[in-house]
């Protein structure tokens, strides 16, 4: 009987259920490696004692990682590798390409560690519509949304299709919208977060993704109602395409 191994996103917080059809009556140790942006990490194990036979394991822990399961004595694999551009899930509600653009492109914004003028990290907040709910926001931040947007088609041929997720950074700061203050740094956090995420080389933790555009919108807007005079808003709107399979979940 060969080896076989299934890991389900049990999406619930709680981590991954690994299910394993035992072979040859070895001892075997279930391993994963977390991926990351740009890597793949050494491989761990997550059980504590080498176990035996077929049945399912839950494996703790939340993020993307690559799954096998090795020979507890000789470490040799008995379970095929997931492919080096694919991965299995954990996580808190449930894995989306859309999601995943979320993540990315806050992780990408981090990473470019924007300041506000008293030198603390510029917080980037995921939030689907923006600045609408204030709720344990603390301003300068960057908001990533798509409140009214919607994915699009972006072509495709008689096997796969592209679809264009949508997401929109709101650049806000709590000054008048008409102040010139901190104008500089506010400018250069456009500048940068534009040059980081456009036309660049993606994540490998979200391989459906083979562009992403970076198009600026207002670098500020006019204020809609009076609530707005003491905020200045600015706006980026990314559009990541992502090639699904036609006819596969």
């Amino acid at each position: 009987m060969a080896w076989e191994l299934a890991v389900t996103d049990l999406a619930d917080g709680s981590g991954a259920r690994v299910s394993i059809g035992a072979g040859s009556g070895a001892e075997f140790n279930i391993e994963r490696a977390e991926v990351s942006a740009s890597s793949v990490a050494s491989w761990a194990v997550v059980n504590d004692d080498p176990l035996s036979g077929s049945g399912d394991v839950t494996v703790a822990g939340l993020g993307y990682y690559r799954w096998r399961i090795v020979d507890a004595n000789t470490s040799a694999v008995l379970a095929p590798v997931v492919p080096g551009y694919l991965f299995q899930t954990a996580t808190a509600e449930g894995d989306s390409v859309y999601e995943r653009c979320l993540t990315m492109l806050r992780d990408r914004i981090e990473g470019l560690g924007l300041t506000t003028k008293e030198g603390t990290e510029l917080p980037i907040v995921i939030r689907q519509a923006g600045d609408n709910n204030q709720a344990n926001l603390s301003y300068p931040c960057i908001l990533l949304g798509f409140l009214d947007q919607a994915e699009s088609d972006a072509g495709g041929n008689n096997q796969n299709y592209d679809l264009a997720y949508p997401v929109l950074a709101q650049v806000v700061e709590r000054t008048q919208w008409h102040a010139d203050a901190n104008r500089a740094r506010y400018l250069q956090w456009r500048e940068k977060i534009h040059v980081r995420t456009n036309l660049q080389r993606w994540d490998f933790r979200v391989p459906e993704v083979w562009k992403v555009e970076c198009k600026p919108g207002a670098v500020v807007s006019a204020p809609e109602s009076k609530d707005r005079l003491d905020y200045r808003e600015g706006l980026l709107a990314f559009q990541c395409v992502a090639r699904h399979r036609k006819n596969t979940e």
